[in-house]
């Protein structure tokens, strides 16, 4: 054993190396015993994912097994530390704080990943099984352990579908060329300011594909204003500008002309514009093209295209 060796050289060593040898002697003491923890945790692991593997039903969850083997550990460990405490017995201790922080994050990965119900309802009682071989595990540290576990999976859930809902919403917003060298991007709904900016780092690369001289960014279906959502927005004019074009930005009322303001930009700034035809003005100035009202033969043969 290690100890038995640094008390070896502790004791028949020098006095250059008797004054060292207690820290070495610390050091492979706590070594050998993360050592013997290390390996029982992967024991317990291994006793777990065994019997998961006989009681799961699909395909997909049993093929998750290894992946989780790694993501337990930290909750493995953290009990293990917890239960050999005098308040082993007490969830409601200070020692299971970390114990039932890690079984929750443990749920909320296994939604991640796409786990099953069936599998995210037996993996921390089947965990709790593995330890009963060499722990005595408290009906009330089980109770709330699983139900940790579970708790998490269903906030994993909850973030999971609100993810792909804002994905979803983000793809839904529009943007294309409406004339030569002008491209327009409507943002619409309700969106956190790192869903806009994606949006918008897209659309300048669709800028940049094109070469084109002028974008519009539409506000006005773009809901709850604040200064992060401006600021989030403003960084449409940013990427215009380092690709030589002009931006307008159309649809600022008055809720988002103050949340301009407080993100920075003055109130008056020419490229906030109330509404999209001035912004199309601007744009189409800024790309050398003018808008012209038809003249009588225009409107003649507009209405005689219209009849047919």
């Amino acid at each position: 054993m290690v100890p038995a060796v640094a008390d070896r050289v502790y004791k028949s060593g020098s006095h250059k190396e008797a004054r060292s040898a207690p820290r070495w002697y610390a050091e492979a003491v706590d070594a050998e015993r993360e050592g013997e923890e290390g390996a029982r945790a992967e024991a317990i692991l291994a006793r777990a994912v065994d019997a998961l593997a006989d009681r799961l039903p699909f395909d997909a969850d049993r093929e998750l097994l290894a992946t989780l083997r790694t993501e337990a550990r930290p909750a493995v460990e953290s009990l293990e530390m917890a239960l050999s405490l005098d308040t082993a017995d007490d969830i409601r201790s200070l020692g299971h704080h970390e114990s039932l922080a890690m079984f929750s994050l443990l749920g909320r990965r296994l939604a991640r990943v796409g786990a099953s119900v069936v599998l995210a309802h037996r993996l921390a009682p089947t965990l709790l099984d593995a330890f009963a071989a060499e722990r005595h595990v408290a009906a009330s540290v089980r109770e709330g352990l699983e139900l940790a576990c579970l708790e998490g999976f269903v906030l994993g859930r909850e973030e999971r579908v609100a993810d792909r809902a804002a994905e979803r919403a983000a793809e839904a917003m529009p943007s294309g060329r409406i004339a030569e060298g002008v491209h327009l991007l409507v943002l619409a709904g309700l969106h956190e300011a790192e869903v806009l900016t994606e949006r918008i780092e897209a659309f300048g690369r669709e800028l940049h594909r094109a070469d084109a001289r002028a974008c519009i960014v539409e506000l006005s279906t773009l809901a709850e204003p604040n200064p992060r959502r401006a600021s989030a927005v403003l960084a449409a004019e940013e990427t215009a500008r380092m690709l030589g074009a002009h931006c307008s930005f159309a649809g600022v009322g008055d809720r988002w002309r103050e949340a301009f303001v407080e993100a920075g930009v003055d109130g008056d700034h020419h490229a906030l514009r109330p509404t999209l035809e001035e912004a199309l003005g601007e744009a189409f100035r800024a790309a050398g093209l003018s808008l012209t009202k038809p003249g009588p033969l225009g409107r003649l043969l507009r209405r005689r295209a219209s009849d047919r």
